[in-house]
């Protein structure tokens, strides 16, 4: 399933300065998903975290309609990235045509990355209402951060 497959990913160690890798190594599941041609539950899969990005950080707001985009497949390949714990990038398509990269990786902590990205946001705020920031198109790139598990 789609969670055995992320964490696959997620535990992959691998070699410095790897790149690139096939999805299909990790998971044939996640590698032929298509919506609406899996059997049960799985045909509607939604992209996670978005629902952080249209709410103040620290506030719980119920989800809008608008707002759930479901996954339509998986990009096929995965990057690893050149640091310590070796995060990997992915990418999801949406329905709403959009592609969403996330990065994955396991062995840590990741609420102190929510708490990182949350004060990210917090900055890109104001920046938005500072006009020499603005002037200079100002802005930190934010990741969305979703344990998969405990």
């Amino acid at each position: 399933n789609a969670f055995k497959g992320l964490n696959n990913v997620c535990e992959f160690k691998g070699k410095s300065g790897i790149g690139s890798i096939e999805l299909e190594s990790f998971s044939e599941w996640l590698s032929e998903f298509e919506a609406g041609q899996q059997a049960g539950a799985y045909r509607s899969l939604l992209v996670p975290g978005l629902y952080d990005k249209y709410q103040r950080p620290g506030r719980l707001v119920k989800p809008r309609k608008q707002h759930q985009i479901k996954i339509v497949r998986f990009g096929q390949k995965i990057l690893v990235m050149n640091s310590q714990r070796r995060p990997k990038r992915i990418e999801i398509r949406g329905d709403d045509e959009n592609t969403y990269k996330y990065l994955v990786k396991s062995g840590e902590d990741l609420r102190l990355d929510q708490r990182i990205e949350q004060l990210f946001y917090v900055m890109n705020q104001i920046y938005e209402k500072d006009p020499f920031c603005t002037k200079r198109n100002l802005r930190i790139k934010e990741y969305i951060v979703v344990p998969l598990s405990t």
